[in-house]
């Protein structure tokens, strides 16, 4: 009995250990997955859908640029820099799709289904914050109501349009805005919003 219960100890110690290397992992990854979009208006952040070109970001990210007709450039992880057009969008749902060349360098998300999310979860942001480039913050997941999740991990101005994933690297929401006069109140669009809006406009993404 004392021999498994020392396992039992060890396993767990071990388990307790490598979670933060697992975690150095997954963001490792993940950060081929996540764009820089640049407009004459300013900066936001972008998750691959596909390697064929396919990129989701949030409509406020593009909509001043799609205003004024100007270009909208995107920057990959490996430094590849592709002129995007926008292929459809929808304002209400705060969802954009523009397409690039393929994207040969790089990698897609996984996206999980709806109810694969849970209060308490832990949630990973990467974006791009006022410029910086592949910033990365993490929290828990503090309430989920479709078609938001609300999350602690910060958000900036540029995280806007970038990824949100469990600790498995799966994608699982958009981050896309901070309530005002709030200490740190954050939400994210949620899986079942954004697969909707895939579906709507037949994009294949992988899904868990």
């Amino acid at each position: 009995m004392k021999k498994y219960i020392l396992l039992f100890l060890c396993l767990t110690n071990l388990a307790i250990i490598s979670q933060p290397s697992n975690i150095k992992n997954v963001i490792k990854t993940s950060l081929s997955s996540v764009v820089l979009i640049n407009t004459d208006f300013g900066l936001g952040s972008g998750v691959i859908i596909t390697l064929d070109g396919y990129i989701l970001t949030n409509f406020h990210v593009i909509e001043q640029a799609l205003q004024s007709k100007t270009s909208i450039k995107v920057t990959t992880h490996n430094k590849d820099e592709y002129y995007a057009q926008i292929v459809n969008y929808d304002d209400d749902l705060d969802l954009c799709l523009l397409k690039t060349p393929y994207l040969s360098n790089e990698t897609s998300f996984v996206i999980v289904k709806p109810d694969s999310i849970n209060v308490g979860d832990d949630i990973i942001c990467i974006g791009n914050p006022l410029g910086i480039s592949e910033y990365v913050t993490k929290g828990i997941v503090s309430k989920y109501t479709t078609p938001y999740v609300f999350i602690s991990a910060n958000i900036n101005p540029g995280n806007s349009g970038g990824a949100m994933i469990n600790l498995s690297g799966e994608l699982v929401g958009i981050p896309t805005l901070t309530l005002t006069n709030t200490q740190n109140i954050n939400m994210a669009i949620c899986p079942r919003t954004i697969r909707y809006f895939l579906k709507k406009n037949k994009i294949n993404f992988k899904e868990k």
